[in-house]
């Protein structure tokens, strides 16, 4: 989208001088790095918390809670692999809605988890990470489409 200002004076001789400047690239870079800036938080939140939480849960429930309220995500889940591999445990969660997951078990074997970033991540043992989760999944994942549409990163 093209960000202009517009500045106009009227000169001595009746005549209106204007000028048109060009702020998108500027209104991108000031986007970028309050992103940054976020993230920054968020990282330095969450070690803060490893470093002063004490108790497994603790530190998970303050994990999420850094992440909605300094990160300005809308959601976040910790989830731990169960013993079997194939299915994970939601173990802490927060919203900025305050709703809770209507899962608290995920089956990485069945569809269409078998074939999410999360499923791939656990199967394959590698971080996957995406900042355009839209595109990412639109064709791999159509049936969670719905589910998706407001997630901007995983």
């Amino acid at each position: 989208m093209l960000r202009t200002k517009l500045r106009q004076r009227l000169l001595p001789d009746g005549k209106i001088a204007a000028i048109v400047s060009d702020h998108s690239s500027q209104q991108r870079a000031e986007e970028e790095i309050r992103k940054v800036s976020r993230l920054y938080a968020t990282l330095s939140g969450i070690n803060h918390a490893i470093v002063r939480t004490k108790g497994r849960q603790a530190l998970f429930d303050a994990v999420c809670k850094v992440a909605v309220e300094k990160g300005g995500f809308r959601s976040a889940m910790v989830g731990m692999l169960n013993d079997d591999g194939r299915t994970m445990s939601i173990v802490a969660s927060l919203s900025e809605d305050g709703r809770r997951p209507a899962y608290l078990s995920l089956d990485l074997d069945r569809p269409p988890l078998n074939r999410s970033m999360l499923g791939d991540s656990v199967h394959e043992g590698k971080v996957i990470a995406s900042n355009d989760v839209q595109s990412f999944a639109k064709d791999l994942y159509p049936e969670m489409n719905e589910r998706i549409r407001e997630f901007t990163s995983a």
